[in-house]
């Protein structure tokens, strides 16, 4: 084997090492789960309290909204979810976002959640209304969208 090939094989097997665990990253994503907006919430931007809570009812993640924000037409306002004693490691976060166009008024609420249980089944609610369910990932990750736009 000559000295450029020798040189050359750890070169290449690190660039396939890295490009392995790039795939890997990419491949670990978590798909978004998109619901419409429950005719029982009609005003994300008043919505105070958000709960997750598992197939038994238990509330595993629970948070607050914060005082909304307004920039121009659109006003956001923000939750950082904590775990309870049920499942005292999870995490997640919130957003809520309304906006205004031309007298049409657009709501959404963004959901991330982690560490959750692998492949449970979740229920989102807002002030003790349920607003959506949802599956977390092999990581028990998931992302959920509930809005009352059209859907995609």
């Amino acid at each position: 084997m000559s000295y450029k090939m020798k040189m050359a094989l750890p070169i290449l097997g690190m660039a396939f090492v890295f490009g392995m665990a790039a795939i890997s990253v990419v491949n670990s994503g978590v798909e978004e789960v998109d619901h419409p907006l429950p005719a029982s919430i009609s005003r994300l931007a008043d919505v105070k309290v958000i709960e997750v809570r598992d197939s038994g009812e238990q509330v595993v993640l629970s948070g607050n909204f914060s005082d909304p924000v307004t920039l121009g037409n659109e006003v956001k306002r923000k939750a950082a979810l904590t775990g309870t004693s049920v499942d005292p490691d999870a995490a997640g976060r919130a957003e809520i976002e309304v906006e205004t166009k031309n007298d049409v008024t657009e709501q959404e609420l963004e959901l991330d959640v982690e560490r959750l249980a692998p492949g449970g089944t979740f229920k989102l609610y807002l002030d003790g209304q349920e607003a959506a369910s949802f599956t977390t990932n092999h990581e028990g990750r998931a992302e959920v969208e509930v809005s009352d736009e059209p859907s995609k």
